[in-house]
């Protein structure tokens, strides 16, 4: 399910003439993180133990990002 919403958050990045998105997380979703980068999305940083949790656990942080190709001629349609 979050995988098609994310998709449809892209579709709306487009259209609205967005030319990236950005999308972080902590290294352990890696569920979700493989479902980015299906729609595209790459890593582009990852600090080991970067992030501590509510009881100080260290996890690994992740920042992702994708280029949205954007045709000119549609961009900001429907908005």
């Amino acid at each position: 399910m979050a995988k098609i919403l994310v998709a449809e958050l892209v579709e709306i990045a487009r259209s609205l003439g967005l030319r990236r998105l950005e999308a972080e997380f902590n290294g352990e979703r890696k569920v979700a993180i493989r479902a980015l980068e299906d729609l595209g999305f790459s890593k582009l940083l990852n600090l080991p133990r970067h992030i501590l949790d509510m009881k100080t656990v260290p996890h690994d942080y992740v920042f992702m990002g994708a280029d949205l190709h954007v045709d000119e001629e549609y961009a900001g349609v429907g908005g």
